[in-house]
């Protein structure tokens, strides 16, 4: 079965460094929006700079720059459904971008969750195609605790209600069936989306860090199909705050990711082929500090002797 072969390449024959190049001074972390009416209240609401723009055969997606709590990010738009997410995903890490940071709805499973509910998913159903490309076959994924710990942590500081849990991400939006919504049911998902698995697969297999946010917007949960706040005209108030929420997270992300990369550069582990030569000067640096405390403590000897002696 196709999807159970797996590659090791990291290269394809066709990777995003053939139209995209890292941009210099290019911020670490980036937050994207599915929901083009989200991006827009970021773009009236936030001080913002256009400094790229993506395009495929649809549209083409500004990425724009914009600083929050002193902390700079990136904000764009990702298309919907695995596939487009993904692709313009590779192409934003290679601009440079390694802490990553989604936002989008999603389909309600479990009745306890209203419309507009805070959602961070820490395990996502591989319902799609695309995660198989990336990452050997299995189930799940799991997102990566790091981001998703301190996403929770902004949340409780900015006192939000939320909660974790599995999402099913499936890429058949009209082949969620009763059956197939009854089996997730059972593997423990509360809602259900279209990208988390498959964006969470690239972070991993890219080795850049990733996290999501999803707020209720439809729901499955009864047997049937309640529309709530999706498609809305208008953006619920509380879905509008959301900009917000996200952008104090990825603030909170940059934070705290960079001070965890500059503490690992402080001793940054040598190549290889160096690596016989750095061992034999930190010895030599370790034997020159034994040496003169040595020298210092017969020095010290001495001039006690000799006070002795008067």
């Amino acid at each position: 079965m196709i999807l159970n072969e797996h590659y090791t390449e990291v290269d394809g024959a066709l990777m995003p460094q053939e139209f995209y190049q890292t941009l210099k001074k290019f911020p670490k972390t980036a937050v994207t929006f599915f929901s083009k009416k989200l991006l827009k209240i970021f773009v009236k609401k936030y001080e913002c700079e256009k400094i790229a723009e993506l395009e495929n055969e649809t549209m083409a997606f500004p990425i724009y720059k914009t600083k929050v709590k002193n902390c700079n990010l990136i904000v764009y738009q990702s298309p919907v459904g695995a596939p487009a997410a993904a692709s313009l995903m590779e192409d934003v890490i290679a601009l440079g971008a390694r802490h990553i940071l989604a936002v989008g709805c999603c389909g309600c499973l479990d009745e306890n969750i209203d419309a507009t509910d805070l959602i961070v998913p820490n395990v996502a159903i591989r319902d799609e195609g695309l995660s198989y490309h990336y990452l050997k076959t299995q189930d799940e994924i799991v997102l990566n605790k790091k981001m998703v710990d301190l996403v929770v942590e902004s949340l409780k500081k900015q006192k939000q209600h939320y909660v974790v849990g599995k999402t099913w991400t499936n890429d058949g939006l009209y082949r969620e069936t009763q059956e197939k919504i009854a089996k997730r049911k059972k593997q423990g998902a509360i809602v259900v989306e279209m990208e988390t698995s498959a964006l969470a697969s690239v972070a991993e297999f890219r080795k850049v860090h990733f996290a999501q946010i999803l707020y209720g917007a439809d729901s499955l949960a009864n047997g049937g199909y309640d529309k709530r706040t999706f498609r809305g005209e208008k953006v619920p108030k509380r879905v509008e705050g959301i900009v917000d929420v996200a952008l104090v997270c990825g603030a909170h992300i940059d934070r705290c990711m960079s001070k965890q990369e500059d503490n690992q550069d402080d001793d940054p582990k040598p190549p290889k082929f160096f690596k016989l030569l750095w061992i034999l000067n930190k010895e030599i640096k370790r034997e020159l500090n034994a040496s003169r405390e040595r020298r210092e403590r017969r020095k010290q000897k001495r001039l006690a002797q000799k006070q002795k002696e008067k």
